[in-house]
């Protein structure tokens, strides 16, 4: 069920933000496989997928949207021990500054009219 969550991509002043619910391989799959029919996944600012599980953040993921930042939502010590280090590594390894809200509390991102991209976190973002 996680494969049919909604996936909404939202654009302002020439900056993008991919929110990808709970997807998990085969929904990362597709929606990777999109850019193969022309159609937009590249985004500055990812929501990272089903919070870091060892089944999300694919490689073919990573290289199809680019994003300069990502973001993981999930919970202090949380039983699943989320996110995965397979997964935190993939993106240190393409580069990818990597926000929690486990680590850094509340974040906010923000797109300005002028296109200047801003986040801010209620922990400080280290």
């Amino acid at each position: 069920m996680n494969d049919a969550s909604l996936i909404l991509r939202v654009g302002y002043a020439g900056r993008s933000v991919l929110f990808t619910g709970d997807i998990e391989a085969n929904g990362e799959g597709e929606l990777a496989g999109r850019t193969v029919l022309g159609q937009v996944v590249a985004s500055d600012v990812l929501k990272v997928p089903h919070h870091g599980s060892r089944t999300s953040s694919s490689g073919e993921l990573l290289d199809a949207v680019r994003p300069g930042l990502a973001v993981v939502s999930l919970g202090w010590r949380n039983r699943f021990h989320f996110p995965r280090p397979e997964v935190v590594e993939r993106y240190r390894a393409r580069d990818i500054r990597l926000l929690r809200t486990d680590v850094n509390g509340a974040i906010t991102v923000t797109i300005h009219p002028d296109g200047s991209l801003v986040a801010t976190c209620e922990r400080g973002c280290r």
